[in-house]
């Protein structure tokens, strides 16, 4: 049986009053349209308590849009790399 995957995504509130979906999990739909869910993490309720996610055509990961968090990925001033690890023991 041939199956077909998906994303489960879950709606999350910015900042900036726009939703972003986050990948939750994966979908699988089979030949005969029974479909099974692998979740990678579980979405969290909204203030009424509801929990909400829904699939998506599965997107590879060139065509994802950026993260709208800024910093995501990168380290902050003064961070440093692995680079930059001194190996010796300061005490």
């Amino acid at each position: 049986m041939a199956y077909t995957m998906k994303d489960i995504c879950a709606p999350r509130s910015g900042k900036d009053g726009k939703t972003y979906w986050h990948k939750v999990g994966t979908a699988f739909v089979g030949d005969d349209g029974k479909i099974g869910l692998k979740f990678d993490s579980l979405p969290l309720p909204n203030d009424k308590g509801e929990v909400s996610a829904q699939i998506f055509d599965r997107q590879s990961k060139d065509d994802r849009p950026a993260h709208p968090a800024k910093g995501i990925g990168e380290r902050k001033a003064g961070g440093g790399n692995a680079a930059d690890l001194n190996d010796e023991i300061p005490f």
